[in-house]
Parts: C-alpha cells; sequence; structure tokens
C-alpha cells in the first residue's frame, strides 16, 4: 500500500503556505535548417505538476515521522498527497537528491524536498 505524505491534510497540516508548485510541460521538438520547427507532446501524460515542499518547524517527534516517510519510499516508490487546489490524491515520487533539513532553534528543524507527479 502507497505511504502518503505525512502531515499534509486539514488542520493538521505542517506543510508551509509557501512551497511552490511548478508545472512542467515536455515536448518532443525538431528544428529544420530553413529555420521551420514544430513541436508534440511527449507521451500521453507530457504535463505534470513538481512542487517545492517545506515542512514548517517540526519537533523532533515529528521530524521522525517525515524522515520515516521520506526514507520508506526512497526515490524509487512514491507516495500519495493531494496538494493545495486539487480534488484528488495524486502520485509523487520524491525528487533524488533534493531533501535538505535545515535547523531552526533549539529542537525544531525544517524539511525541505521536491515532489514530482507521476502516472
Amino acid at each position: 500500500m502507497p505511504q502518503a505524505l505525512p502531515f499534509s491534510e486539514g488542520e493538521t497540516s505542517l506543510i508551509s503556505q509557501g512551497s511552490t508548485r511548478q508545472r512542467v510541460n515536455r515536448v518532443l521538438s525538431a528544428q529544420f535548417a530553413d529555420g521551420y520547427s514544430q513541436e508534440a507532446p511527449d507521451g500521453i501524460n507530457p504535463n505534470y505538476d513538481v512542487w517545492n515542499i517545506t515542512y514548517v518547524p517540526l519537533n523532533a517527534s515529528e521530524r521522525a515521522t517525515v524522515w520515516a516517510a521520506l526514507d520508506a519510499v526512497g526515490a524509487s516508490d512514491y507516495l500519495t498527497w493531494q496538494p493545495p487546489g486539487s480534488a484528488t490524491s495524486k502520485k509523487w515520487k520524491v525528487v533524488k537528491d533534493s531533501v535538505s533539513e535545515t535547523p531552526v532553534s533549539g529542537d525544531l528543524y525544517t524539511v525541505s524536498f521536491q515532489l514530482r507527479q507521476v502516472f
């Protein structure tokens, strides 16, 4: 069973409102010698989202929960998450080498990473 992104729903959400979404559009392109070019969508799902997720300062227990979820999926399995503005939960992979942690103060930390939509 897929793992859900922890602390991401409703009033228990610890994801920063400063998290951002980027829309990626994959296209195939052909450039001809006379200057003419053609583009076409690449595959059946050429448009996907990439989210830069930042958790607001987490205490030790919350931090351990987030790291356990990220370690469980690594960069090869997927998480489920319903991003802001979406009516349904979607599949997401953690972008390789994108996870970082920053100490805030005392025993509080922020954890940031990228999620890439998969189908």
